[in-house]
């Protein structure tokens, strides 16, 4: 097969063959064309023609799509908007301490901030996420434990349990060994499953910054089965991890919430991210909150999870796009 440089086209790709469709491959860098006998459709990298582009746009919104999800009661975490500096130490003292700064539109992680204490730290997160975007979201952090659903017509097809990068002390190596470690060990999975997949470990300046706030360096020797969190966001992209569930890990309510955030948004495809502190009990106030959606969904975490079953999570995709109704 030609060299494909996205995970996520080479599993559309693969999975298209595998269902006897044809598959083109327009670029190398993850452009592909999925045909039968009747009809054609453009995938590009993670991006699928399942969703409307409208609905897409409005998705990409945070601050839109939390609007809409809030008014059909649907638990937000508090946050704010803001574009000037000034404004600033404002929404700090409405929304209170520790916080997150993140882009108002963005995704991957990118200029993600969390476990926020002071206002120099807010303050260096804005100036950094100003620098590529205009508006940034000054949010309420929260504790509890990321959740990421994909729900494809109403289904939830995939899910996963997502993890900040992290490392745990055996009493002798420091940290840096360790982050080193665990990367070595990464790679050698991946590459024995045959991918290129990239979840590499790597901390900014910011986040050793922050790392250093909690009283480490990466020098520092944790004590042995000390579990040192490296970072406070959970996104696989930039290094977290990820454990594959099934829905019948999480509470009814929790499943109907995310179909019915899908609905809210008009998208056929989706993945739901939420913070829910207990995925056993009722999704409320007090037990979760909706954090985003994404419509670029990146397949590589439920193909290739740190721990957990594979989710082929391609197959109802292609199946519900080419009304396929045969299994492999």
């Amino acid at each position: 097969m030609t060299q494909l440089n996205s995970c996520s086209a080479k599993i559309y790709y693969q999975t298209a063959l595998d269902l006897g469709l044809k598959a083109e491959i327009i670029d190398n860098e993850g452009y592909l064309k999925i045909s039968d006998n009747k009809q054609s459709f453009f995938f590009v990298k993670s991006k699928t023609p399942l969703n409307n582009q409208p609905a897409v746009v409005v998705s990409h919104n945070k601050q839109l799509s939390c609007q809409l999800i809030a008014k059909e009661k649907i638990p937000i975490p508090e946050y704010i908007v803001i574009n000037k500096e000034e404004n600033l130490s404002q929404a700090v003292k409405k929304i209170g301490f520790p916080l997150v700064a993140k882009p108002n539109i963005g995704g991957g992680g990118e200029f993600v901030f969390t476990q926020l204490k002071t206002l120099r730290q807010v303050l260096t997160a804005f100036r950094l996420a100003k620098r590529k975007y205009t508006n940034i979201i000054i949010e309420k952090y929260s504790s509890a434990v990321d959740f990421r659903l994909l729900v494809l017509d109403g289904q939830v097809i995939g899910a996963l349990k997502r993890q900040p990068p992290q490392v745990i002390g055996n009493g002798q190596a420091t940290i840096q060994q360790l982050i080193k470690k665990e990367n070595r060990k990464r790679i050698r999975k991946y590459r024995q499953q045959g991918t290129d997949l990239k979840n590499r470990i790597v901390l900014s300046k910011f986040s050793q910054q922050l790392l250093k706030n909690k009283g480490w360096q990466l020098t520092s020797i944790p004590p042995k089965n000390q579990t040192v969190v490296l970072k406070g966001k959970a996104n696989v992209s930039t290094g977290g991890s990820c454990q594959t569930v099934n829905k019948e890990f999480f509470h009814p309510s929790i499943v109907k919430t995310v179909v019915k955030i899908s609905q809210i948004l008009d998208l056929r495809l989706t993945a739901v991210d939420l913070l829910i502190k207990d995925p056993k009990k009722p999704f409320n106030q007090e037990n979760g909150l909706f954090l985003e959606t994404n419509t670029a969904v990146g397949l590589s975490a439920f193909y290739y999870p740190n721990s957990g079953q594979e989710q082929k999570a391609a197959l109802p995709i292609l199946k519900s796009l080419f009304s396929l109704k045969s299994s492999l």
